[in-house]
C-alpha cells in the first residue's frame, strides 16, 4: 500500500492502516472540502487474527 500511496500519503495514513492491522479500532475526523468521520475497523479471520480494515467515512453536516 505504501508504494501505491507514496510516502507522502503514506505518513498520514500508514499508522491508522497499521493500528487497524493490529486489531484496533481507530475513528478520527478530517477536514478536505467538507469534514468526515472516518472509522477504521479490523477485519479478522480465525481466531481473530487480523486480516485487513475495513474504512468507513461519513460527511459531518
Amino acid at each position: 500500500m505504501r508504494d501505491v500511496l507514496g510516502e507522502p500519503a503514506w505518513a498520514v495514513v500508514g499508522p491508522r492502516v497499521e493500528a487497524a492491522l493490529a486489531g484496533h479500532l481507530k475513528e478520527y475526523q478530517e477536514k478536505g472540502p467538507v469534514w468526515i468521520r472516518k472509522r477504521k475497523t479490523p477485519l479478522t479471520a480465525d481466531h481473530n487474527r487480523p486480516v485487513g480494515n475495513a474504512l468507513r467515512g461519513v460527511p459531518l453536516e
